[in-house]
């Protein structure tokens, strides 16, 4: 089973990540949302996290979960 993360810990690539399109942005944003409300509802951090990661998959299906994962808690810790 894939290694999970934190929501709350930052995710450290080594490299800054491409500027986000529009299309990038307003998934970003739904994912964002769907964490929110996930833990909102539950609060539980794990179930949000994983919920996002999904979602998330779902507009990027060839990426690999850990890379998802990555992604996702760079897009939660960047939030506004």
């Amino acid at each position: 089973m894939p290694e999970t993360y934190p929501a709350s810990v930052a995710v450290l690539t080594g490299s800054s990540p491409p500027a986000a399109n529009g299309a990038d942005e307003s998934r970003n944003v739904v994912v964002l949302d769907l964490y929110q409300a996930t833990l909102a509802r539950s609060l539980n951090e794990r179930n949000a996290f994983d919920a996002a990661v999904r979602l998330y998959r779902t507009y990027a299906p060839d990426l690999p979960e850990d890379d998802a994962r990555r992604v996702i808690a760079n897009i939660i810790c960047r939030k506004p």
